[in-house]
């Protein structure tokens, strides 16, 4: 939308015409060439929220433009200053940057290793009832000699683990100074963080089994 106001103090000053011009530069615009979009004279008294009628616009560029207007008498004003307006990004996928802000550690080291979560399938409308207990079993490949292999586990109140059926991780509840200290804003627990060497060969299929009992 384009506006612009009509500055005559003579009484009876009035606009009965406008011309819009948009250039690609204040250049074109005072040799009279826009090469954007011309209006036209258009027979008309509007001079708020004009819409614009030109070609498709171009995100992230600046358009230049003036406005012509004629008088009562259809005698035409000096045209107007330039002005300009710029475009932002009009469509989603236009947004290439990267978002800037602080990021957990766990969090980084989980986006940057390309993970993927193990989980059960979502069931809608769940309820649970008394305690929850989940089993996740992931099977995987080393195909290089391992040198430190961590294993991140988290869980509401307790969580356990194996590694090709032996107990990495004991499910022992936290004490209060654990559970004041060590959880999160949202109710999990983080602070089962366990290095794990032993058992993982080249060429061998590893069976790593956690599991997450919610204690209520």
């Amino acid at each position: 939308m384009l506006s612009w106001q009509l500055q005559d103090a003579q009484i009876g000053a009035r606009q009965t015409a406008y011309q819009i011009q948009i250039a690609s530069s204040t250049e074109l615009l005072t040799a009279g060439k826009p090469d954007i979009w011309d209006s036209g004279r258009v027979e008309s008294d509007q001079s708020a929220g004009v819409s614009y009628a030109g070609p498709a616009l171009v995100p992230e560029k600046r358009y230049f433009w003036r406005v012509k207007v004629w008088d009562k008498d259809g005698k035409p004003y000096p045209a107007s200053d330039a002005s300009w307006w710029e475009t932002g990004l009009l469509e989603a996928k236009e947004w290439r940057g990267k978002w800037i802000g602080r990021e957990e550690h766990e969090f980084k080291r989980v986006r940057e290793a390309d993970a993927a979560w193990v989980t059960n399938p979502k069931v809608e409308n769940f309820q649970a009832s008394g305690g929850t207990h989940h089993d996740f079993r992931l099977v995987f490949e080393v195909s290089k000699t391992v040198k430190i292999a961590d294993l991140f586990v988290t869980g509401e109140n307790t969580a356990a683990a194996w590694l090709n059926g032996k107990e990495v991780l004991n499910a022992r509840r936290p004490d209060a100074y654990e559970r004041h200290a060590v959880h999160r804003n949202d109710g999990w627990l983080r602070r089962s963080i366990c290095n794990r060497r032993e058992g993982l060969e080249v060429g061998a299929e590893r069976d790593g089994r956690m599991v997450y009992t919610a204690i209520r």
